[in-house]
């Protein structure tokens, strides 16, 4: 225990506090305790019994990074906080909540929908701070060599530097080829990402506070709450989607008082190069406000479970006045997770400990994954990824090194894989279906309908590729059996009638190649809208959509219930549609990459796309141009010819030999230093320039 020079005594109890001082700390609480939502939920209000005498005096709760608690995290802290206040309340104290935050859009509101309570907001910063300087490159070669390149510059320059990634892949990646040309610095660089064990990450924390690392790779788990000392040097690889992140993570360097450097590299897709082309617009843009679901059904049973576990639940509840808890609460006792007193006047929980079952991180269970023969423990990796980043034949790459993965245990969570060295990398290819399964709300539109519903999202994994490291080609692709994941969620779609079908086909336009790129558009410009990553939101299109008997874009919360991102795309579908027009027709390619049209995740290898068809399609949905119905054919037109090849597995080798067909013909392939995608497409083929042949 510490105690401070007023006198009041301070420890932390969070999951690495040793067994023998979390019981001296429950016998003799402190008056200040430093620790975690994840300890909160699992520590103290599962036992809470053993904190009445710290709960019964609580008289401040202080939340710092209050900014981080939006989407699915923040909804989990939500009803975490809802029920702290019950068990407060249990034993008669009412704390006054303070909060801090980074610069976000809704921070009054934010904070009231988290802890259930008024807020007051002071906007004063007087912290001190020293000169920032920004660079942004726009890099003709991939973003990810430049940052490893750059990383190994400034570390054998003596800066400490953080490089921070947008994907886990890309982490390892990074880090793997900053230190392939220099082995001695893997003493001097780490990475650093969730999936790792916990004295992994204590490790690599205390290496970089102390200065023994100079240099760390790593995913957002470094943005905030971790003391990892001064930092001189911060890279980003890619924007990190929403300005609120990105001031966070150049908030790593500067803190020791010398004037620091923030390095934006930017990507090919749509967001980096919107900033790239506008740079005024990222300084003087207004942040993004963080968004939460109290009503997601699905956080909100587990939560309850939780509750009545700590004390009944009643039918006086204060803090559960949002919409659904009365239906929650019967679809739990239905389940048998929830057992109705006789009188109907209260519920219990009918298991002893549902704290463990709930993860605040994720919704669904996570996964670990073993060296196979070894049984060494590798990682973790949540049930919500393991279906699109550990299949049969994946590549998973930890701490620099790469595993193949040979298997997977339903029934234990567990994935056993084997240490591997590949010139390669593998991408998962996914199909997917949406389900309507209630409509909420409707507005008008220019010419077509907006909806608003709840969703049943179905998706497979049905193959994969392996993409070569160096350029980034596909090398071979590979089918897949997968079981379909279902989840309900919350989304919106646009219902487009025949005629915008025949309007396409009559300026020679495709259809699904038109929608398809308007879809993928919405999705990059989702985070301009609220603070939420691209994987936040996911989306489809039909050209006939077998319930609306039409064809429609959807893009929904690619979270289980909702977290409340396509309500607010929603209510300013105007806006985003002028957004994607606009960046779709003021990009310079031709045909479509991946700064307006692709998206990097597509699970149809972004085919078919027809960027000229969107911008045409675009200009109507904004009411800039109208359909003259009357001069469209009438008769049904026949199915579009694809734009490009189908999908093609690899098929096993053929081992008869080759009759003689006479003479050999010899084929030179000539490799690109970057990909058509990278350049803008095949008719900037000069740009990609050749690698020489041996």
């Amino acid at each position: 225990m510490t105690r401070m020079q007023t006198g009041l005594s301070v420890d932390i109890y969070d999951g690495d506090t040793p067994s023998h001082r979390r019981k001296k700390i429950r016998t003799n609480p402190p008056h200040v305790l430093i620790t975690t939502p994840d300890m909160l939920h699992a520590g103290l209000l599962a036992f809470h019994e053993a904190w009445a005498s710290f709960f019964a005096r609580l008289k401040y709760v202080v939340i710092d990074e209050l900014h981080t608690y939006s989407g699915i995290f923040g909804t989990h802290v939500l009803h975490l906080f809802r029920r702290l206040n019950r068990v407060c309340a249990y034993y008669g104290s009412h704390p006054t909540y303070i909060t801090s935050s980074a610069t976000i859009g809704n921070p009054e509101q934010l904070a009231s929908q988290l802890v259930n309570r008024p807020f007051h907001t002071v906007l004063e910063n007087g912290a001190p701070a020293a000169a920032r300087h920004f660079l942004f490159l726009n890099p003709a070669e991939s973003p990810n060599t430049l940052a490893a390149n750059l990383l190994r510059m400034s570390v054998l320059k003596q800066y400490r530097t953080i490089v921070f990634t947008r994907a886990r892949v890309i982490t390892e990646l990074v880090y793997r080829w900053a230190t392939q040309e220099r082995p001695e610095l893997r003493r001097l660089i780490s990475s650093y990402r969730a999936g790792y064990l916990p004295e992994e990450r204590r490790q690599i924390e205390n290496a970089l506070s102390s200065g023994d690392l100079l240099g760390v790779v790593s995913t957002s788990a470094l943005e905030l709450g971790i003391d990892i000392g001064g930092l001189d040097v911060c890279i980003l690889v890619g924007y990190p989607g929403s300005i609120v992140n990105t001031w966070q993570r150049a908030g790593r360097v500067g803190r020791s008082g010398r004037e620091s450097l923030i390095i934006l590299i930017a990507s090919k897709d749509a967001l980096d190069q919107f900033f790239m082309k506008h740079p005024t617009q990222f300084f003087d843009r207004d942040v993004e406000a963080a968004v939460v679901d109290p009503a997601n059904a699905y956080i909100l049973k587990h939560h309850l479970t939780c509750a009545a576990r700590e004390y009944p639940l009643t039918l006086s509840e204060p803090e559960y006045g949002m919409d659904g808890w009365q239906q929650a609460v019967d679809h739990l006792v239905q389940e048998g997770d929830l057992l109705q007193s006789a009188d109907g006047d209260a519920w219990y929980a009918a298991r002893k400990q549902p704290h463990r079952l709930v993860n605040l991180r994720t919704i669904g269970e996570s996964w670990t994954i073993y060296e196979q023969g070894r049984q060494n423990l590798i990682g973790t990796v949540s049930g919500g990824q393991v279906y699109g980043e550990c299949y049969d034949g994946a590549v998973y790459l930890h701490r620099g090194r790469q595993y193949l993965i040979q298997g997977r245990d339903p029934s234990k969570g567990q994935i056993q894989a084997s240490e591997v060295d590949v010139p390669y990398y593998t991408r998962a290819k996914t199909e997917k279906e949406t389900e309507i399964l209630e409509e909420l709300r409707s507005r008008p539109m220019p010419g077509f309908l907006a909806k608003l519903g709840r969703l049943k999202v179905s998706s497979q994994v049905v193959g994969f590729e392996k993409v070569r490291v160096g350029d980034q080609s596909v090398l071979s692709q590979h089918p897949l059996e997968s079981p379909v994941q279902h989840f309900e969620t919350v989304g919106f779609w646009l219902e487009l009638d025949t005629h915008f079908k025949k309007d396409l086909r009559q300026h020679h336009f495709h259809h699904m190649g038109s929608i398809h790129a308007i879809e993928h558009a919405m999705k990059s410009l989702f985070p301009l809208l609220a603070l939420s990553n691209r994987t936040d939101v996911g989306g489809i299109c039909y050209t006939l959509h077998p319930q609306l008997r039409k064809s429609a874009i959807f893009v929904y919360d690619y979270h289980p219930g909702g977290i409340g991102l396509a309500e607010k795309g929603f209510a300013e579908l105007d806006k985003l549609l002028e957004m994607t027009l606009h960046m779709v027709s003021r990009c310079d390619c031709d045909v479509g990459c991946p700064s307006c049209i692709h998206f990097p995740t597509c699970g149809a290898g972004n085919v078919p796309l027809d960027k000229a068809g969107s911008i045409h399609l675009l200009n109507v949905l904004t009411g800039r141009q109208t359909i003259d119905i009357a001069s469209l054919p009438i008769t049904e037109l026949e199915d579009e010819p694809p734009m490009f090849a189908d999908w093609e597995m690899e098929d096993a080798p053929d081992e008869t030999p080759a009759p003689d067909q006479g003479p050999r013909i010899v084929v030179f392939d000539l490799e690109t230093q970057r990909s058509a995608a990278e350049v803008g497409g095949w008719n900037k083929a000069y740009l990609g320039a050749l690698v020489s042949g041996h």
